[in-house]
Formats: C-alpha cells, sequence, structure tokens
C-alpha cells in the first residue's frame, strides 16, 4: 500500500466482502482469491500502465465482482439477496474502473472486477448450471 489512508480505505470493504465470500468455505475463499489476484494481476501487468500499482484494491473489486456475478449465475435466493445488498452498500466501487487520476490504479479495480465476475461464472453452482469444462460424454 502507498500510504496508511490507502490501507484503511481497502481494510474494510476488503474484510466484509471476502468475509461474505468466504461464507462458501474456507477452500473457495482461497481459491477464489487466488484466482482473482492472478487473472486480475496478469491484466493489469499485460495491459496496465508502466506504473507501480500498489495495493489490494483490485482483490476488493474481484470479491464485488464475484459476489454480484455469483447472484446472476447461482440464482439462489441467498445468492441474489447478497448481490443485492452488495451492490447496495458498495455499488459505487463500479466508478473506480474509470481512469481519473494517475495515483489510482483503475487498472488493477477493472481488472480485478472482471477476474470475479470471470471466477463467478468459472464455479457457478444451481440448476441452471453446466460446468465449465464439459465433461465427456454429456449430453447437452
Amino acid at each position: 500500500h502507498g500510504s496508511f489512508n490507502h490501507v484503511l480505505s481497502n481494510t474494510i470493504p476488503f474484510l466484509v466482502l471476502g468475509g461474505l465470500v468466504g461464507l462458501r468455505g474456507g477452500q473457495k475463499l482461497v481459491g477464489i482469491s487466488l484466482f482473482i489476484i492472478v487473472a486480475g494481476g496478469a491484466g493489469v501487468w499485460l495491459l496496465g500502465r508502466p506504473a507501480v500499482h500498489v495495493g489490494a484494491s483490485g482483490l476488493v473489486f474481484g470479491y464485488f465482482g464475484y459476489l454480484v456475478a455469483n447472484g446472476w449465475f447461482d440464482r439462489r435466493p441467498l445468492s441474489i439477496l447478497a448481490a443485492i445488498a452488495v451492490i447496495v452498500v458498495y455499488g459505487s466501487l463500479v466508478f473506480g474502473v474509470i481512469p481519473t487520476t494517475g495515483f489510482v490504479s483503475w487498472e488493477a479495480h477493472l481488472f480485478g472486477l472482471l477476474a470475479g465476475v470471470l471466477a463467478a461464472r468459472l464455479t457457478r453452482r444451481g440448476r441452471n448450471a453446466s460446468p465449465a469444462i464439459p465433461t465427456r460424454g454429456a449430453i447437452e
């Protein structure tokens, strides 16, 4: 993190959103977190500005994207309720993907968000879900 204020601005959303993701279980939390970190980080590394990108906000945006998209893909009442709550409380986060100042890594925000949505798609479950990778002999 670039400063103590930077740490503070990420801590509460990290704990709240990460805690909600963690309700799916510790292994899911670790797997989803690692996916967001690696996929989001790769996006920043490949397509971001040549600058220093620091902080946990990419992971925070990833959790946000995961929770909202999980409500869409999972379609279970609790997942939908969690998605609505996250949108109501943290919906203004989406403005963080808009380039504003040179001191904010909007790229980390954007690619973290996209990685979270992709993580939700790849880990979806439910009646209407099909596996991300079809199994051999599957009938569609």
